[in-house]
């Protein structure tokens, strides 16, 4: 009798895991041992339907639908007993093919055993007595890595799996064997549209990847606007030129002279098309718009640094100013600022070193900031900017503090 209970890893993703577990029949029962697998996981953590079935010489009680990821551990209970509830004396003999591509058979003996399994993952059994009338046998099942699961693409199936046999003193025996089938998968990587504002002149640059989600390999830019990437190509918009490498670093040159012909704004828009190892594409768009005001564009900045670390920075550093004025800084957290002012934050303290924008930041020290599980907190403060024209624009600051170890 054969058990398929099917697993899911990284949260649908793939790639699947099934689990065939074999009831070990045997023709004479005799006082053979038996073997149970009861729920690996606490029920917390476990959603589906209850599957069950029964043998002569075993029975599975699973929940089906466990969320794995790679490395993830999963438990597992083997619980021993005797059918003629007189204690018996048992063997244990491990048979699976290790990650050399070896056969081995070999028997279970003292507390504790891990294996190494052909994909790489490894499975620990402990916690055994050889004399028992009924007794448990503890097993950890830990997958193999994140890079070898992605290695399989669709249609390549790779199986790891142990038989468990247990014999007795009169030589009765009975088994299972635990298998898991990892089913490769594709999932397209997804690109996310990226919109900048800018002004006539400004050279501006950034990386499309950055917001994009990785799938199962590495992403590249390959295509902008249906046309292949070469090195040092140019591409021209409406109202600027552009750059872009398959890392996603781009460099965009707006023009000096910008026609808005009335319109309050206009765009230069890109399309680009995002490519894995497997093939699988996306693809966003890049946008460059420009407003037909003397505004300031104030950008949002974010900087990390260690618990009792100092950092200096600039707010305005990548801030700019269409009619060419200086930018001054106005207010953080709606308090005006000039320079010298001492602000105290919730992870530390920042100085304002010119109107510029320019300013020191002092974190707290590790013992004046609880991080938790994350060893890291953050914090997020707001400014605004204006220029000559007096117009004014607001953008944030995230800053970042980990507990240095």
């Amino acid at each position: 009798m054969t058990q398929d209970i099917q697993y899911v890893l990284d949260n649908g993703d793939g790639p699947y895991l099934d689990l065939p577990i074999l009831d070990g029949f045997q023709p004479t029962i005799g006082t053979a041992p038996t073997l149970k697998l009861r729920s690996p996981l606490d029920t917390a953590v476990t959603t589906g339907q209850k599957a069950a079935t029964t043998g002569n010489h075993a029975y599975l009680v699973e929940d089906a639908w466990y969320a794995l990821d790679a490395t993830d551990n999963w438990f597992n209970y083997f619980e021993l007993g005797s059918y003629s509830d007189a204690e018996s004396s048992v063997d244990i003999t491990l048979s699976y093919l290790n990650s050399k591509g070896e056969y081995v058979s070999e028997k279970f003996y003292g507390m504790s055993k891990t294996i190494d399994l052909a994909m790489g993952g490894t499975l620990t059994i402990y916690n055994h007595t050889s004399n028992f009338q009924t007794g448990t046998l503890k097993a950890q099942y830990r997958s193999p890595t994140q890079d070898i699961l992605d290695a399989l693409n669709t249609g390549d199936t790779a199986v790891e799996s142990v038989r468990i046999t247990l014999t007795d003193w009169d030589g009765n025996t009975t088994s299972d064997v635990f298998s898991v089938s990892y089913d490769g998968i594709t999932t397209a990587p997804t690109a996310t549209d990226d919109t900048r504002e800018t002004f006539a002149g400004e050279r501006s640059r950034d990386n499309v990847l950055d917001n994009d989600v990785v799938a199962d390999s590495k992403i590249k830019v390959t295509h902008l606007d249906g046309v292949e990437l070469s090195a040092g190509a140019r591409f021209e918009g409406e109202y600027g030129t552009l750059r872009i490498k398959g890392n996603g670093g781009y460099d965009y040159r707006a023009k000096k002279n910008i026609d808005f012909d009335g319109q309050e704004e206009v765009r230069d828009v890109f399309t680009y098309t995002i490519t894995d190892r497997e093939g699988d594409t996306d693809t966003a768009e890049l946008v460059f718009t420009f407003s037909n005001s003397d505004a300031p564009i104030a950008r949002d900045n974010s900087v990390s640094l260690g618990d009792s670390a100092t950092v200096r920075a600039g707010l305005l550093s990548d801030d700019g100013s269409p009619n060419g004025s200086d930018l001054r800084l106005v207010s953080i957290n709606g308090q005006a600022v000039e320079a010298g002012d001492i602000i105290d934050t919730q992870y530390g303290t920042m100085t304002i070193r010119n109107e510029g924008g320019s300013f020191t930041f002092v974190a707290k020290s590790d013992d004046e900031i609880d991080f938790g599980d994350d060893q890291e907190v953050h914090e997020t403060l707001s400014y605004v900017v204006t220029n000559d024209s007096g117009l004014t624009d607001d953008a944030t600051l995230t800053i970042t503090v980990y507990d240095v170890i």
